[in-house]
């Protein structure tokens, strides 16, 4: 199979993770996923449930309030980029609220990171520290009411801390260091109602003639052959889209966690025809495989990722199409592991690829959409 596919395929890969790059950093990323608790005599209190499914509850007391906050919804912690004269000490406040012996080497501090939450509340609700409207509303019913719901966005600085010689976990929040708690947590309150959490919405998109998938609606476009690309709406890619183009790449990752997951779907002339893809022996998949790993790990070993050599490629179908698919995996600078998966599908507009990648770090809500976006995928023609 004598085409430039492999080199193409890991050419993309790196272009679309290349951004990826961090400083590697000295500590593992925050474990937040489990049950936790925080109390003050003057403040309230705080109990949250962070399940690995990606959905929250949270209960919030106020002294001065008798009513309290009950709240669900979904939650996500990215990574961020670790200052190098950043260690254990007493230069972050997060650790200095904690109340921790800097010299304690039996305490070991996770890499400093946001917990962000996303729910909603009727309008006109006081928001908490750290919470923003993101300029969505929608409509909500309860019984006979109808009511104005705001879509929120709540973000703190966090990390976790464990003590190595008893196994107590903490989680640094903000100032608020909550230890873990059993039991379940009582989501109801006299008089409140607690919002359910709200189920992902998925827009069907164009993002080239004849091509259709299904993605999050609140994703967000890049194209990927633009240097200094403006992020785009994915609204822009339904219905009689101005934003299609012949050929070229897009790239589709939720907004501000464009390293944590991504989909690209690209088409390029004449670079794979179906007759050499079927014609294709086991040698020549082993050795697109080969090629596919060389190129993409010249490419990110600077960077700090690290390809594993294990990827596969085999023939395959897709939106009733033959293809090529390779799989395999990287890992970050900071330990966290990427599935990677790319198709490449000999079509009359040229060869379509559509390379998925996202994190794997248990609590993460990526796979599903990934799955989704690849079986809604639709090709006009052969």
């Amino acid at each position: 199979m004598k085409c430039p596919l492999p080199v193409f395929l890991a050419l993309l890969l790196a272009c679309v993770i290349g951004a990826c790059g961090r400083t590697k950093a000295p500590a593992p990323p925050p474990d937040a996923a489990g049950q936790w608790q925080w109390s003050n005599d003057l403040l309230g209190s705080w109990q949250l449930d962070l399940k690995a499914d990606g959905t929250f509850q949270r209960v919030i007391t106020n002294p001065l309030d008798p009513q309290p906050t009950v709240q669900s919804g979904r939650w996500i912690v990215s990574t961020n980029k670790i200052p190098g004269n950043v260690s254990n000490g007493v230069d972050d406040e997060l650790l200095r609220a904690a109340d921790v012996n800097e010299k304690d080497t039996t305490i070991r501090w996770s890499a400093p990171g946001t917990l962000a939450f996303f729910y909603t509340v009727p309008k006109g609700t006081t928001l908490l520290s750290g919470a923003a409207w993101n300029g969505v509303t929608r409509a909500s019913s309860d019984d006979s009411t109808a009511s104005v719901e705001m879509e929120i966005e709540e973000k703190h600085p966090l990390r976790t801390h464990a003590n190595t010689s008893t196994g107590q976990v903490f989680l640094d929040l903000d100032g608020k260091v909550l230890k873990t708690r059993t039991g379940k947590i009582q989501m109801e309150a006299p008089n409140a109602a607690t919002p359910a959490p709200r189920e992902l919405e998925y827009l069907s998109i164009t993002p080239f003639p004849g091509i259709r998938l299904e993605v999050p609606s609140t994703w967000e476009a890049t194209d990927s052959g633009a240097t200094d690309a403006q992020p785009i709406p994915m609204t822009a890619f339904a219905g009689a889209s101005q934003t299609i183009k012949p050929k070229g790449g897009w790239r589709f990752n939720p907004p501000g966690q464009g390293e944590e997951a991504y989909i690209v779907v690209a088409v390029q002339s004449g670079m794979l025809s179906a007759q050499q893809m079927e014609d294709a022996s086991e040698i020549n998949l082993d050795h697109f495989a080969a090629g596919f790993v060389k190129g993409a790990s010249h490419a990110l070993e600077g960077k700090g990722f690290f390809v594993s050599p294990d990827v596969k490629a085999e023939r395959t179908t897709i939106a009733q199409h033959r293809a090529v698919l390779c799989t395999g995996a990287m890992v970050d600078p900071t330990g966290n592991r990427r599935l990677i998966r790319a198709y490449a599908i000999p079509a009359e507009t040229g060869t379509i690829v559509m390379a998925c990648g996202w994190d794997t770090e248990p609590g993460k809500p990526w796979k599903p959409i990934m799955e989704r976006a690849s079986s809604s995928l639709r090709i006009s023609g052969k």
